[in-house]
């Protein structure tokens, strides 16, 4: 048998020789690259819908107590001083401030549970100059956006409402960390799998005003220098933490 003779008739461009005498055709290292690339969209998107979910089946529980909660105080409120009974208000409340850190808690570890061994995490991080937010994305910013909204909202308010039942603001004050709390462990685990997605959450909350209340709460719990140890300063800066450092 003698060797194979170099096959004939029309043959496609030679491969061009690298600069170590290597082949390499250049077709093939892109499509490599838009292959990578697509991969990494389509696990983005995946990880943005997971935690949609997650986010939505949350809402769906802690609105409704939420708004329970300010219905209770509020009813309060509007009861004459005489008839009034704080200590029952705070018995009403409590459980339903419980009940929503549950709920909150659950979340987050839900959320964190996405990524057990830090992976996603130091890959966004890597990576958190890329391409533009996907609508998947969006949607996440949105959900995300909806439970700070409320969460946050409920606090204030509530603050507000029980400023003159001096038993119900003592008892109640420290509690409402119950929900603060949880929140902006939420928003960190968002922010450290999907950075890109917080500044869309820091326009959406600012877009309702509500960018000061959230600065203030999270600053108030010591959050900013929390999320800063995270190595998560771009995160401060897109919720409009910046300069809060305590």
């Amino acid at each position: 048998m003698s060797s194979s003779a170099p096959a004939t008739g029309a043959q496609a461009s030679p491969p061009l020789p690298t600069e170590e005498g290597q082949v390499q055709d250049p077709q093939a290292s892109l499509k490599e690259g838009q292959t990578e690339e697509d991969e990494e969209a389509v696990k983005g998107k995946e990880l943005a819908k997971k935690m949609s979910s997650i986010l939505q089946q949350t809402l769906d529980k802690v609105s409704p107590l939420c708004r329970v909660i300010l219905e209770h105080i509020e009813k309060a409120e509007r009861t004459p001083k005489d008839d009034l009974d704080e200590e029952q208000l705070v018995k009403t409340v409590k459980p339903l401030l419980e009940e929503g850190n549950t709920q909150l808690q659950e979340c987050n570890g839900a959320l964190r549970a996405l990524d057990p061994d830090g992976s996603i995490a130091a890959n966004a991080k890597a990576k958190s100059h890329r391409r533009e937010a996907t609508p998947e994305e969006y949607q996440l910013a949105d959900l995300l956006k909806e439970l700070t909204s409320t969460v946050v909202t409920t606090i204030d308010k509530a603050k507000k409402t029980i400023e003159g039942m001096p038993h119900a603001k003592k008892e109640l004050s420290p509690l409402w960390a119950l929900l603060s709390e949880p929140l902006g462990q939420i928003i960190g685990a968002v922010g450290l799998l999907l950075a890109g997605v917080l500044n869309l959450v820091g326009k959406l909350l600012n877009g309702l005003g509500l960018g000061t209340l959230v600065n203030n709460l999270l600053s108030g719990l010591g959050l900013t220098s929390v999320l800063n140890k995270m190595g998560m300063g771009s995160v401060t800066e897109a919720l409009g933490l910046a300069g809060s450092k305590k």
